[in-house]
């Protein structure tokens, strides 16, 4: 063998998108999944010689995989067995579930598992750091490192008692002195491409540093982020985004010469389940495998854990003002209450994963909470907090949205806050407040007291609620709060404080609906927004044509719709024509003058 192509195919973040389905809103979606991804790897299998194929992590938890991880082999596993996959590295969400599943997937997947930084104190062997993959005479190294984060993540569980978890740039190090001769050397990492809230060795550019150029490639994972490829330190890197929606393929070209193979060409591109209405169908062997699998998990999204007599997604201030998940609402205050009375702390953080929040009247099922809170691990962790802290992150909260401006109806976000893998934006429930979107960021708290009226003062100490991972991110390095003393009291997922209760966030809910049976409006709200002026007649117009679906924000808009913006006259004539109305030309005309003319028509 003289010349050799070599593809490399990465998958990450699937986050249980096994089949083009939501589970949270019981239909189909069709933007990503394994069953679609194992159509493009047929594919690229069929007109290529040398195809390899990973997973970078996070595969099991979200989408419904929660309910199968007590099951022999998690329908994920095998997912990745029916396709061919040849490694995987595990990611932070795969221990969730415990160290008995960590060992029945482990075994149970055909091909290797790579971690280079997590040891087994059962069996320091049980993972193996690197593989080596021969095509003729010729040897590809991969290795495979997960953030080393995954221990403060989980660090009420077993995780430490279980495995040891070393600082992956000391891991690579040691690899490397250990790594026999290869042609190549690939990482499949799950981490992204830069550090995490700060920490130092937890992305790529600071775990490869001193590597000298070692990698030819690296798959980064972790972030949710897409990037097509960018060079770190002579590496080209790296990312395929989340949920399956695309696949990463990295191509490396070699020459042999003088009985060495020299890497002569690196690509790599982002292969798209979903673009401009064109899908990949998914493979109907994984349709048929998943069956068992999909029947159950639709069933138990189903299952209905109580009522809702009242709406409990609309805002106190007006039905119109819930495009984004930053008003006060029934739905909030309720969970707020459940929040509160688990962490019997003074105050509760915490934040929507949908924008747009809804609960129908009618029964309550299980769907209905995934669909806003989707973070399986979520739990409320208890920290002692001054008055000033509080405040500081409460300034910091508001500034999720960009300021609104004469004309805006619509509330819109932070471009780099619209961007981050979580949301950012907390609501803040067992306290009272005014938070005012027309002011700048850092004097958007007009008002903060508690629930009897008295001004919290900078060096009052509350306790409060808020899930682990946002705590360590305001207290990291480069943080918030860096430096702050924030002591940590207790969680709602600590046996030895609350018993073997679920602590976890999905938990409280579902048991706290299970206990009520019924819901109603009547949660007191925790806090007032000043947002858009929305008195005028064509303000009114505007939301009821977003209402009907006729005005389409983003899901994340990082611009707000305003109604004294010029309307371009070529946008306004295709508006008519869509809507197929025969109405006058406007000439310079605003924007809202425009909707209040459509609305006007339509109410005809």
């Amino acid at each position: 063998m003289e010349d050799l192509s070599l593809i490399i195919l990465v998958t990450t973040d699937v986050h249980g998108f096994l089949l083009p389905f939501d589970y949270t809103k019981d239909a189909e979606d069709i933007h990503g999944s394994l069953a679609q991804i194992s159509t493009l790897i047929q594919d690229i299998r069929k007109k290529e010689d040398h195809v390899l194929v990973f997973d970078a992590g996070d595969l099991v938890q979200g989408n419904a995989s929660a309910l199968f991880a007590k099951d022999p082999i998690h329908p994920a596993v095998a997912c990745l067995n029916a396709i061919g996959y040849d490694g995987w590295v595990l990611g932070n969400h795969e221990f969730d579930y415990g160290s008995d599943f960590i060992y029945r997937s482990v075994q149970g997947f055909q091909g290797d598992v790579l971690l280079g930084n997590i040891q087994s104190k059962q069996d320091p062997s049980f993972f193996k750091p690197y593989q080596i993959y021969e095509i003729g005479d010729f040897k590809l190294g991969v290795v495979g490192l997960t953030t080393p984060l995954v221990g403060e993540f989980k660090e009420k569980t077993s995780l430490k008692r279980d495995f040891s978890i070393e600082d992956p740039k000391l891991a690579l190090e040691r690899i490397l002195q250990d790594l026999p001769p290869v042609d190549s050397l690939v990482g499949i990492f799950h981490m992204g491409i830069r550090n995490e809230n700060n920490h130092e060795n937890t992305g790529v550019r600071d775990v490869i540093s001193d590597a000298k150029g070692a990698f030819d490639a690296i798959a980064a994972a972790h972030m949710h982020q897409l990037e097509p490829g960018i060079l770190v330190d002579k590496t080209l890197v790296a990312e395929a985004g989340m949920f399956a929606s695309h696949l990463l393929r990295l191509d490396l070209a070699f020459e042999k010469s003088q009985g060495r193979y020299q890497l002569v060409d690196r690509r790599s591109s982002l292969i798209p389940v979903y673009l401009d209405q064109e899908v990949i169908a998914p493979n109907p062997e994984i349709i048929h495998l998943l069956k068992p699998y999909h029947q159950k998990a639709r069933e138990k999204s189903e299952e209905i854990l109580g009522k809702v007599l009242e709406p409990m997604d609309k805002s106190r201030e007006g039905e119109h003002l819930y495009p984004i998940g930053s008003y006060p609402s029934p739905l909030t205050s309720w969970m707020g209450t459940v929040l509160l009375e688990a962490s019997q702390a003074d105050l509760v953080a915490f934040h929507l994963d949908n924008p747009y929040p809804h609960l129908e009247i009618g029964p309550f099922r299980k769907k209905d909470i995934y669909r806003n809170y989707h973070y399986a691990g979520g739990e409320m962790s208890v920290y002692e907090i001054k008055g000033w802290q509080l405040k500081k992150y409460m300034e910091w909260s508001a500034s999720y949205f960009n300021r609104i401006e004469p004309g805006d109806v619509t509330v819109s976000i932070d471009e780099k806050r619209a961007r981050r893998k979580y949301s950012t934006f907390d609501f803040f429930y067992g306290i009272s407040y005014t938070m005012d979107l027309h002011m700048p960021k850092g004097n958007r708290i007009v008002q903060l007291s508690y629930r009897d009226g008295r001004k919290i003062q900078d060096e009052d100490t509350l306790k409060i609620g808020v899930n682990s991972y946002r705590m360590k991110a305001l207290t990291s390095p480069g943080g918030l709060l860096e430096k702050a003393d924030v002591p940590f009291l207790y969680s709602t997922i600590d046996e030895d404080r609350f018993g073997p209760k679920k602590g976890r966030i999905q938990d409280l809910l579902k048991e706290d609906i299970r206990r009520r049976k019924c819901l109603t409006k009547d949660f007191p709200p925790s806090f007032t927004v000043l947002g858009p002026d929305l008195s005028s007649s064509e303000a009114k117009a505007t939301l009821e044509l977003i209402k009907k679906g006729i005005l389409v924000l983003d899901y994340n808009p990082t611009t707000s719709i305003n109604i004294y913006e010029p309307m371009d006259p070529e946008e306004e004539e295709a508006l008519y024509s869509r809507l197929g109305l025969n109405l006058p030309f406007l000439e310079d005309a605003q924007k809202g003058q425009v909707y209040l003319a459509i609305f006007k028509a339509l109410s005809q």
